[in-house]
């Protein structure tokens, strides 16, 4: 008998990339997205409805083409909304992928449902919300992916499946997220095999083995100090940092509208401002301690 399956996941790639694929595979039976925004006036949901209905790609446009219950619980609302929904369907499993807030005892005292979510690092570092941002930042040669129960606590519950993850120098947020949503997905298809099965075996997580938490990252934070950072440093964490724009580098008002492709050593100490754009010919430059990093303008298409 195939378990009836709750999904929990946000706006975002990795979201709808691991609903799409369990819906293939499960009874996917309801879907709830949440929002850190407020509740907002009656107008302002519908026309984001309406936005949502006109993009394909996203869990909302998802539910609605395929006739799911869906609901969206913003952060600020009541997980009485969340509890009552699950109560209509009475899943067996909750999945979760990128939920942006913790469970309250209200949800997770659900009797005869397991809640398991995926958490993109190899738990138990970065626990939190933004592992990858933190991982790019430390030059982490490893991430992961991590299948665990949910418990009251912050992806601190039992460890089902993991598996570590390699980041190449470089790379782009998007292409390492494709690699680790692919692994969401398989590991929690591995979980949910073994809880229908009833072969679920957990471990617990050494708990004071964590080096970092992930948190949120806060618009007015500065990162990168152009003083003291290589060019290598700087040049992969902005590889890994995709949205630009929402973090104050000195130059943020520039940096949003340019790719960061490169970076070059030199021998001597560069003799300029470091951290300043400068255009040089066809090219873009921002000086870093011992060298430089290479920029191209991004393609901006008007409707």
């Amino acid at each position: 008998m195939k378990s009836r399956i709750v999904f929990l996941g946000t706006g975002g790639s990795s979201s709808i990339y691991v609903l799409k694929n369990l819906y293939k595979r499960y009874d996917v039976e309801g879907v709830v997205e949440s929002s850190n925004d407020d509740i907002g006036s009656f107008s302002l949901r519908i026309i984001k409805k309406i936005y949502k209905k006109m993009t394909s790609n996203n869990i909302y446009n998802f539910s609605y083409v395929n006739k799911l219950p869906y609901i969206q619980l913003c952060k600020n609302e009541s997980q009485e909304k969340l509890n009552i929904f699950l109560e209509k369907i009475k899943p067996d499993i909750v999945c979760i992928c990128s939920f942006s807030f913790l469970l309250k005892d209200i949800v997770l005292d659900r009797k005869n449902c397991v809640f398991i979510n995926a958490h993109p690092s190899f738990l138990p570092n970065y626990r939190g919300p933004n592992p990858l941002f933190w991982n790019y930042y430390n030059m982490e040669k490893y991430t992961g992916v991590t299948i665990h129960l949910v418990d009251r606590g912050e992806d601190n519950g039992d460890i089902i499946h993991q598996k570590k993850i390699k980041i190449p120098m470089g790379i782009d947020k998007k292409s390492l997220n494709k690699i680790i949503s692919d692994y969401s997905f398989k590991l929690l298809s591995k979980s949910i095999d073994n809880i229908q099965k009833n072969q679920l075996s957990t471990l617990s997580q050494n708990h004071n083995s964590s080096k970092f938490r992930a948190p949120r990252v806060k618009k007015s934070e500065k990162f990168i100090d152009w003083e003291s950072w290589p060019s290598d440093r700087a040049y992969h964490f902005l590889r890994g940092t995709r949205k630009q724009n929402e973090i104050n580098q000195g130059f943020s008002k520039y940096l949003y509208n340019f790719e960061v492709i490169s970076y070059k050593k030199l021998e001597n100490s560069p003799r300029t401002i470091l951290g300043n754009l400068y255009k040089y010919k066809n090219h873009y430059l921002v000086f870093c301690s011992d060298g430089f990093l290479l920029l191209k303008k991004r393609k901006i298409f008007h409707v």
